[in-house]
């Protein structure tokens, strides 16, 4: 299978000529602006390396390998460049986080071996971010086994949890849902340290005594400081602390911090979170969807996505 490249310039002729150059060697995927390319990435992605003119009118090239890297922080960034720009775009590196720099006219086999070096190196990310992931995967799948051998309550919640937040995210065209799935099977590992007695009075909605609302209130600090202890878990951690954050006294993420894929998986784990909460209480799915339309601390686009789950409207 051919790898997938996509490139933007505003020159169509070129991109033509880039085309033709490539195609017995790649995939070649092209866009005649920064928003289309933009849209190409988020519909027909992930691409291995991406290609971008850096002089552009609407978005220059630095501003769509910023955005691109929102988009698929996987995907390898190559900037082209006239040579009186390479001062401005190289001081803008760390803005798009750009892999390579290649200055307009660019030779065939300069491009082609670029291409090539980039396409290797796009790989090796995959690799690396497959182990990273079945290693962390095999590891929550232990926790949550040992959950539920525990306290068989705080895994029933762990399962609706995922369930929720695996349908928010792919409605809401987020790409990593293995971390947003393992943050929501971690979610309720501090209840490990809750006598099951407790979590099962709570769960029938039988009145707990002020030291047993305690226990509960200080379970989402017994999982962080147990994740914060696991090499490889510090995004889901995150993740969690930023779920838990409005509905507890942990500390949220700061406002002002960028969106990045963990701010955006903590808030559609919240919004799971409060959804269980609303349904785990009595209310009617129409109730707790109501109830979380009018829920400040909520991204709307997100509670907007619950609306499609199967919960018998």
């Amino acid at each position: 299978m051919q790898t997938r490249i996509l490139l933007i310039d505003d020159d169509s002729n070129l991109l033509q000529t880039m085309q033709r150059s490539l195609r017995k060697d790649f995939e070649v995927h092209t866009a005649t602006s920064g928003q289309q390319g933009l849209d190409l990435l988020r519909q027909q992605g992930p691409f291995a390396v991406l290609v971008s003119d850096l002089k552009m009118p609407q978005m220059d090239g630095i501003e769509v390998l910023r955005l691109a890297h929102k988009i698929s922080p996987e995907t390898v960034r190559i900037l082209l460049t006239g040579y009186t720009d390479q001062e401005t775009a190289i001081k803008a590196t760390n803005t798009g986080k750009v892999f390579r720099f290649l200055t307009k006219p660019c030779e065939t086999q300069t491009l082609m071996t670029t291409l090539q070096e980039a396409t290797l190196h796009y790989r090796m990310l995959q690799a690396k971010q497959d182990l990273i992931e079945e290693t962390l995967v095999g590891a929550v799948g232990l926790l949550s086994q040992i959950l539920g051998q525990v306290t068989p309550e705080a895994l029933a919640t762990t399962n609706r949890l995922k369930r929720y937040s695996l349908h928010i995210a792919r409605e809401s065209e987020y790409q990593e849902l293995w971390l947003v799935e393992m943050a929501a099977m971690l979610s309720h590992i501090g209840c490990l340290s809750i006598p099951p007695a407790v979590l099962h009075t709570y769960n029938t909605g039988n009145t707990l005594s002020p030291e047993e609302i305690a226990m509960l209130a200080a379970h989402p600090g017994e999982a962080l400081a147990l994740l914060r202890q696991v090499s490889g878990f510090e995004e889901v951690s995150k993740i969690i602390m930023l779920a838990y954050g409005t509905m507890t006294e942990i500390s949220p993420l700061p406002v002002s911090e960028k969106e990045t894929r963990t701010t955006v998986g903590g808030r559609i784990l919240q919004t799971a979170m409060i959804l269980d909460n609303h349904l785990m209480a009595g209310l009617s799915a129409q109730q707790a969807l109501e109830q979380m339309v009018h829920d400040d601390r909520l991204d709307q686009k997100l509670v907007a996505a619950c609306r499609s789950y199967p919960l018998n409207l």
